[in-house]
């Protein structure tokens, strides 16, 4: 068994800390605790947290050991620092435009993985101030919202051009977005609805161990 594997506290129980996770699978405490840690930042800075969960893919490279990795483990942070500066852009414009501008603090959650398919694929969670973005706009991809800023990151993160991006996103039909509201009635069923849907990050089976890739990052302020 891989080293990093053996020091990780493995869960099969159905809750972690009394908060209900995804059933059916072996969880990594660890991850969970990230997950939280990460969560309660969020809520903390932004009483109104609005989160978004989407898919990223990678095209389908040649599996031959003579062909370098075109995207290795730097492709997520490149996607998360480009996310980062279209946000910045997005509110320095709607400034110049005298528009109300709230502070936000862009956190994060991902996971790699590669189930029987030949590329690996990444599961992400955005955590941002519902007061400053609180849809994620059309999915196709137009205009200026929040759909269109994961688009163009991931784009610039892979090299690839705008126009064909789309097949390499994914949004979950069922409920891509939540939103946590400190100040809510629903506030606990709501953040552990959140922390439910997000506790899939952090599942064992499908994750790639024992290479010098991380299989897990988030963000650390």
């Amino acid at each position: 068994m891989n080293n990093h594997l053996q020091q990780l506290n493995q869960n099969t129980n159905p809750t972690y800390m009394g908060l209900a996770i995804i059933p059916g699978y072996t969880m990594i405490d660890d991850y969970l605790a990230k997950i939280k840690v990460v969560l309660d930042k969020a809520i903390t800075e932004h009483p109104r947290t609005f989160v978004v969960r989407f898919d990223l893919h990678l095209p389908i490279q040649p599996n031959c050991v003579d062909m370098p990795n075109v995207y290795d483990s730097t492709v997520i942070s490149r996607f998360i620092e480009s996310f980062k500066a279209h946000v910045k852009y997005d509110l320095i414009a709607k400034k110049r435009e005298g528009k109300r501008v709230h502070d936000c603090t862009i956190r994060y959650i991902w996971t790699k993985e590669k189930n029987e398919s030949q590329q690996a694929h990444y599961h992400v969670a955005l955590l941002l101030n519902h007061d400053t973005y609180f849809t994620l706009g059309n999915y196709d991809g137009s205009g200026n919202n929040l759909a269109s800023k994961v688009y163009s990151a991931w784009a610039s993160a892979l090299g690839i051009e705008y126009f064909s991006i789309s097949r390499y996103v994914h949004f979950p039909q069922d409920t891509p977005t939540y939103c946590v509201n400190i100040n809510s009635s629903t506030y606990i069923s709501d953040y552990n609805r959140v922390f439910c849907r997000l506790s899939y990050l952090a599942k064992l089976e499908t994750k790639v161990f024992g290479t010098k890739e991380k299989s897990f990052g988030y963000s650390l302020k």
